[in-house]
């Protein structure tokens, strides 16, 4: 027949019932010796019982308060008497500085080999069945085992836990130092004797044991030559010749091995920490993207020797380059191409492509732009499309500046190949793209802009005495990616999706933040607008992409405002007051225009002039 094996839980429940058993027939010695003997004096030549804790108190109270007065030592094996008050009072000390040191050592002996330390309310308990006797704090002036510890902190460290628990951390001295590190680097083991205190210590976060393990300092920081060379051969095996990511290394080295990588015993706070600082000449940490992997030594000298392979840029990112280059043929700076760049494609992850910043990045691009100028330049690059080089820049404004101005203005002029008035012109780019920044450019006024950017526009003067900007065909803007009124490359909107955009944005008159607009369109319509699917790159692009039906208001560097074209002012009911969303109320006539359950939308007679006027401008400009 074969042998019967027992599990581990059924071994540790006969050690834990050998355990009680034990401690059962101690109490019933113990009880049935108090039965027939009592509370017994150990005063000699005395030898009296108590039945009654209280009176054989008081009785041992009066044997020390005897032998204080006779200046007789109470000390066991020792009883000197004494003439002199002050030479008794020096021998007592030193029966306490003996005592004191004994307590301490035990004190020790009982913390140190706990890596996590003790419960005050388990330590007890240790300390008494460890010496047979329980710490005299009453000895030493102290009114309860609490505040003796705390009054020793070159002993004991005192760390209070949530719940009212305090836990006590063994401190070690020069002697006890080496046994204190060894203790710190074995392996965490929250069982036995120390259950309770591994209790507690599970319901706590990793930051209270980063405190508990700093408290402690037991910490050598050192990883042992056995698992340095175990490391080794894991990340020299075929299947990790590209090197073994940091977020599978623990996951491995557990399946290789058969136990989980405890880094934190070794003194370790992370496992970037451990691969960082440990493995110095084992292995070398290398950053692929985002993430870190391990790589032999070897292979990283090799690599640096050879020089490494060049980086490639994907071809996706070098199109979404190509085509806005075209779009703005007279440059940008490196923050307004990192925002065109995101609203048309999505986000440009820099340091996925490899790239320390942007500028790195255009270098590696020599055929598609170009870098001109330093962070001395107003602290901005020019991004140029390639071959277009500004060797004569006459003006004082930084190149990008003017580049930016042109292109604006290009796009503005696109829709008018017969021109426009200066005066149009002006107020139709302040409400596309702001002022004009003509004190930064050096031009006292934007005729002399106009005429100065004569690759962009020409100045004409019409019949009636006005001057009238015409724009000046570029041959390269014939072939240009038309990413604002609708290319078929950009996507499409069908009817439905515009539809349930509108009813979001009739939910919110007043405009709404792109950042809110997918929570508002899921609570309003019942499902998510992807604008991936629709062939948009973002919800931005998607917004951007219906002038005639939506209104993006907004610097692209904060979060915009989307709001549906041609909304008025709005009034709505709160109770016994009315608010008007865009002016403030006055007393005059007003037009009903619309009506809802909640909101009606008022126009002031005296203000549908100045709307006509404003009406007819809009039509002469367009």
């Amino acid at each position: 027949m074969g042998t019967d094996y027992k599990s581990k839980q059924e071994l540790e429940e006969e050690d834990w019932a050998r355990y009680r058993k034990k401690q059962q027939d101690i109490f019933q010695r113990k009880q049935a010796r108090f039965e027939a003997e009592g509370f017994k004096c150990k005063t000699e030549g005395c030898g009296k019982s108590f039945f009654d804790f209280n009176q054989w108190q008081i009785h041992v109270t009066k044997h020390q308060d005897d032998l204080k007065a006779a200046m007789i030592c109470n000390q066991p094996k020792c009883g000197k008497k004494f003439d002199n008050r002050k030479a008794y009072n020096e021998h007592c000390e030193t029966h306490k500085v003996e005592l004191k040191a004994r307590i301490v050592n035990s004190i020790r002996a009982v913390l140190m080999y706990n890596k996590h330390g003790l419960l005050l309310e388990v330590f007890e308990q240790e300390y008494r069945g460890m010496v047979g006797k329980p710490i005299p704090y009453k000895f030493f002036g102290f009114t309860c085992m609490y505040d003796l510890l705390v009054g020793w902190p070159e002993v004991v460290e005192v760390t209070h836990l949530g719940g009212g628990q305090v836990l006590l951390i063994g401190v070690p001295d020069k002697n006890t130092e080496h046994i204190a590190k060894m203790v710190g680097n074995q392996r965490d083991n929250r069982e036995g004797f120390n259950r309770r205190t591994g209790q507690m210590l599970a319901r706590v976060g990793a930051e209270v044991i980063h405190k508990i393990e700093k408290v402690s300092g037991r910490k050598s920081r050192m990883v042992p030559e056995f698992m340095k060379k175990q490391i080794e051969q894991l990340i020299e095996l075929d299947m990790f010749e590209a090197g073994l990511f940091l977020s599978e290394f623990q996951q491995v080295y557990e399946q290789e091995f058969g136990y989980p990588l405890d880094f934190r015993s070794y003194g370790f706070f992370s496992l970037e920490d451990f691969s960082f600082h440990g493995l110095q000449g084992s292995a070398t940490m290398s950053l692929d993207g985002f993430s870190w992997k391990l790589l032999p030594v070897v292979q990283v000298h090799q690599e640096c020797v050879n020089g490494g392979q060049p980086t490639r840029i994907p071809g996706e990112v070098r199109n979404n380059i190509k085509k806005l280059m075209k779009e703005n043929p007279f440059g940008m700076s490196q923050t307004s191409f990192m925002r065109n760049y995101e609203n048309w494609f999505g986000y440009l992850n820099l340091r996925q492509l490899r790239c320390k910043d942007l500028v790195e990045l255009i270098c590696l691009l020599p055929d598609l732009c170009v870098a001109v100028g330093s962070s001395s330049e107003g602290g901005e690059v020019t991004v140029l499309p390639a071959g277009e080089e500004r060797k004569n820049h006459e003006h004082t404004a930084p190149l990008h500046v003017l580049g930016e101005v042109k292109n604006n203005m290009l796009q503005l002029l696109q829709a008018h190949p017969a021109g426009v008035s200066l005066e149009c012109f002006v107020k139709g780019y302040e409400g596309y793209y702001g002022y004009l920044p003509l004190d930064k450019l050096g031009f006292a006024d934007v005729l002399g802009l106009c005429r100065a950017a004569a690759d962009v526009c020409e100045v004409k003067l019409a019949e009636t005495g006005q001057h009238v900007i015409v724009p000046v065909g570029r041959k390269q803007t014939d072939d240009k990616v038309d990413m604002v009124k609708g290319s078929e490359r950009m996507g499409t909107v069908p009817e439905s999706v515009l539809v349930d955009i509108q009813t979001v944005l009739k939910e919110h008159l007043d405009g709404i933040k792109v950042s809110r607009f997918q929570e508002a369109f899921l609570e309003t319509i019942g499902e998510n607008l992807n604008p991936v699917k629709l062939g948009f790159h973002s919800l931005k692009s998607l917004l951007r992409h219906l002038p005639d039906q939506v209104e993006v208001v907004g610097d692209d560097k904060e979060d915009p405002t989307a709001k549906l074209v041609g909304t008025k002012v709005d009034a709505t009911d709160k109770g016994p007051g009315v608010r008007l969303e865009r002016c403030k109320i006055r007393p005059g006539r007003v037009t009903v225009k619309s009506m809802t359950e909640t909101r009606i939308g008022l126009q002031m007679e005296d203000m549908r002039k100045e709307l006509d006027e404003m009406e007819l401008m809009m039509e002469q400009f367009y």
